[in-house]
């Protein structure tokens, strides 16, 4: 099956076999002919028992196809200089739907395999569950901060000072931890393994444990609490009702 071994020549072409050196020299032309190359050789290598004059040539477009996507992100790098991981996911994303539509022209064996993989999960069911994770993963960042809004005001002028210069950072971080845990914790609850959401817990409550000890952040801990108890709930809440209904 081609799909597989096609799949593993991507990640090891972009995982294994380019270091630091070479993702500053594919900002270069010259580097990004280096990379597409050896990712074609690699999946030559893989592929060696299966290839014809067909697969070749699907090969060598799926390496062009794959360095035109890194050029178009080394160009959006400088825009999305603060989303760096939406990139990523989408350039892996680009990167693996062109190697299965491939694979599904050229080879039955994968094509049968694709359909099989849409019967179990119908387009209708990608809808439904993306539309569960973006209300549990990012309206939950919206609940959670008009939820504490009032909370946070106390917590930032309680000492009778300005908030800190860095707390703006330290918020957009608290944020995107919060959207982690809630990923993890919509998980959680579809498979049923609610034992998961305790170790997140225990897990965060022993990474802060010293701020929440100290003396002079005396109300982070409750603000820790307030914040960590309506980002939980909120996802277990919504998953919890969607298991329910559909």
């Amino acid at each position: 099956m081609l799909l597989w071994r096609l799949l593993l020549a991507l990640f090891i072409s972009d995982f294994l076999l380019q270091n630091g050196r070479l993702i500053k020299a594919k900002k270069n032309f010259t580097g990004l002919i280096i990379h597409c190359a050896i990712y074609f050789v690699v999946m030559l290598c893989l592929t060696a028992n299966l290839l014809t004059g067909k697969i070749i040539v699907v090969l060598l477009i799926l390496a062009i196809l794959h360095g035109i996507v890194d050029y178009a992100k080394q160009i959006l790098r400088p825009i999305f200089a603060n989303r760096e991981w939406l990139l990523f996911i989408t350039d892996q994303f680009i990167h693996i739907l062109t190697i299965i539509l491939a694979v599904g022209i050229i080879s039955d064996l994968d094509c049968s395999y694709l359909i099989a993989i849409y019967n179990k999960f119908p387009i209708d069911a990608w809808f439904k569950y993306l539309a569960l994770f973006i209300v549990t993963v990012f309206a939950g960042i919206y609940f959670t901060d008009s939820a504490l809004q009032g909370f946070l005001k106390h917590f930032t002028k309680s000492d009778n000072t300005k908030q800190k210069p860095n707390a703006k950072q330290q918020e957009y971080a608290s944020r995107w931890i919060g959207v982690s845990e809630r990923f993890l914790i919509t998980i959680s609850v579809l498979i049923g393994r609610y034992e998961l959401i305790g170790f997140l817990i225990a897990a965060k409550s022993l990474i802060r444990l010293p701020e929440i000890q100290d003396e002079k952040t005396e109300d982070f801990s409750n603000y820790f609490l307030v914040g960590t108890l309506l980002s939980y709930s909120w996802a277990i809440a919504i998953t919890l009702l969607f298991k329910k209904l559909f």
